[in-house]
């Protein structure tokens, strides 16, 4: 078993090489073109149940941003839809 001083010793060592690692990570998805291969759009709106995936939020989010007129939305029947553009950019802001 490793003490705490190493792991701690480590951990510091790691801490800047991890935090270049995923700022890289972030530069490279932010210059690369968004794609989600099994989102199907219709005239570019997609489905709040595709959104759910894509953003990883709940219901009660979308009807909350829905709510305070932040997330602009159509309805078609009980089916709600938003712009596909939208939904990835705040995707990049997640």
């Amino acid at each position: 078993m490793l003490s705490k001083d190493l792991l701690q010793a480590i951990q510091e060592e790691l801490k800047p090489i991890f935090k270049e690692w995923v700022k890289e990570a972030i530069t490279e998805m932010k210059e690369s073109p968004i794609t989600h291969p099994e989102v199907n759009t219709i005239n570019g709106y997609i489905t709040e149940k595709q959104a759910k995936e894509i953003l990883n939020k709940r219901t009660t989010w979308f009807w909350d941003q829905r709510k305070k007129g932040i997330l602009p939305y159509k309805k078609l029947g009980a089916t709600v839809y938003y712009k596909e553009e939208v939904i990835y950019k705040l995707f990049e802001k997640i």
